[in-house]
């Protein structure tokens, strides 16, 4: 969507390819394939579908989803805020 508006002007993105251990996470390079890293301040637009990322094999094994509590207040029209 940023790429796409001309009004965007923008965008957080975290840097988890440099081996920082953000929350316990392992970086993101490690997790997916076609990870894009940031070059003079951009981010390459993807050539595949969507975010333009795929889950490596046998990822999920590694890292398999943990339950969380939702701390979060979901309305009726679906929208969330925090508690």
């Amino acid at each position: 969507m940023a790429a796409a508006s001309s009004a965007f002007t923008i965008q957080e993105y975290p840097e988890h390819h440099a081996g920082a251990d953000y929350f316990g996470s392992p970086p993101a390079a490690a997790l997916v394939e076609g990870y894009a890293s940031p070059a003079d301040g951009f981010l390459p637009i993807p050539d595949r579908a969507g975010l333009g990322v795929r889950l490596r094999p046998g990822i999920s094994e590694l890292y398999p989803p943990k339950r969380r509590p939702l701390r979060m207040r979901r309305f009726e029209d679906g929208s969330l805020t925090e508690l």
